[in-house]
């Protein structure tokens, strides 16, 4: 068994094979020496989910460099929920006051635009999609199966 110094003297030295023998298995977003942010996109309910058009969730790999404008779309989309389920929410509407919801949607389909025009977005029903964060590795992606990685970004930043 492997000490915590162990292990960080591994990460450090970069000697893959050992840190895989440390915690028996190959570790989500480590390849070979160093840290591989190879992330996805997992919808999690709407339009491109299990639950909606389709039987499976859909997975969206996406080149790092897209990495914060993702991260941008996300908490978009966090705001947008919050604002939803909010009494702020609930007084406003009941008040006619439309303005915030439509300051913050309005945000969330920029968001959703640019992931669009980035190409990770490929069609109006990602926008009708709620989203998870994950790293692509089956032991991530597992809680979501059943899924399927889109053929349009299976080569991104490495092998499927």
């Amino acid at each position: 068994m492997f000490t915590l110094p162990d292990i960080l003297v591994v990460l450090v030295m970069g000697d893959y094979d050992t840190l895989v023998r440390c915690f028996g298995k190959p570790i989500p977003g480590y390849k070979e020496g160093k840290m591989t942010d190879q992330f996805c996109l997992v919808s999690t309910s709407g339009d491109m989910s299990a639950r909606g058009m389709t039987d499976k969730n859909t997975v969206y790999k996406f080149d790092d460099c897209h990495k914060k404008s993702v991260d941008d779309f996300l908490r978009k989309q966090l705001e947008k929920t919050l604002y939803s389920f909010s009494s702020e929410s609930s007084e406003d509407l009941k008040n006619h006051d439309y303005k915030k919801w439509e300051k913050v949607r309005g945000e969330y389909e920029n968001g959703y635009m640019k992931l669009r025009d980035l190409g990770i977005f490929t069609c109006k029903w990602d926008g009708r999609t709620r989203w998870n964060l994950a790293h692509f590795s089956e032991d991530e992606l597992e809680p979501y199966e059943p899924y399927v990685v889109s053929k349009q970004h299976e080569g991104i930043n490495g092998e499927v």
